[in-house]
């Protein structure tokens, strides 16, 4: 996070013949819970499916981001949760 941008990234990597979907979301801490204030969503094919994406957030809060997919060819559902960073 950097004055006032959030920049929000994630890859999947996979075999060669395999393709995936890929779902990151943004996510606020408000009240002790996480919220997601933006998702976006992109697919493709071996070797890696890529997203970098960035949001304006508000001062005051914890952010992290969270990654998930579908390697269809593998029937694996990869995900990751970043470090939180306070703002």
């Amino acid at each position: 996070i950097s004055g006032g941008t959030a920049t929000c990234s994630g890859t999947i990597s996979m075999r060669s013949g395999s393709s995936a979907s890929m779902t990151m979301k943004l996510q606020q801490k408000v009240d002790n819970k996480w919220t997601t204030i933006a998702t976006w969503t992109t697919s493709g094919k071996a070797p890696t499916v890529s997203l970098s994406k960035t949001k304006s957030v508000s001062k005051g809060y914890s952010y992290r981001v969270y990654v998930s997919g579908t390697v269809k060819n593998d029937t694996e559902t990869p995900s990751k949760t970043s470090p939180i960073k306070s703002y």
